[in-house]
């Protein structure tokens, strides 16, 4: 997911568009739901867009490759995901900065009842390419 969302572009979180030319939009507090667009077209060749989504769903983090895809638990079956929040910050062209992603999640790890395992997970991603 962070190499994919590294060298992607066009960040856009809350409400998602699979178009071809979204509009990228910051989002703070952060939000369950987060696509961009793939630079290249490795994952997402004859899906109809270049765009990749992520979104929790059903205690699990979905994603979903260009317009025609559709939503694909890419999760383990024994990890539950209580919590996904996406905060985008510097997407836009005229704020001087590159586009940056924080991503947090926290669940749970583990098939036998009482032995599960709770995690908190941080990560930030800035964008590859420069937009200023």
């Amino acid at each position: 997911m962070v190499r994919d969302i590294r060298t992607g572009y066009a960040y856009q979180c809350g409400t998602l568009s699979f178009d071809s030319n979204p509009t990228p939009s910051d989002c703070v507090p952060g939000k369950t739901a987060f696509a961009f667009t793939e630079s290249g077209d490795s994952l997402t060749a004859g899906k109809g867009s270049n765009r990749i989504g992520f979104r929790l769903a059903n205690e699990a983090i979905e994603r979903r490759l260009g317009l025609n895809g559709s939503w694909q638990v890419v999760t383990a079956p024994d990890v539950r995901i209580t919590a996904l929040k996406f905060v985008v910050t510097g997407t836009s062209l005229s704020d001087n900065t590159s586009p940056l992603v924080t991503v947090f999640i926290t669940g749970e790890a583990g098939d036998i009842v009482g032995t599960d395992s709770t995690f908190s997970l941080q990560t930030t991603v800035t964008q590859q390419s420069l937009d200023i």
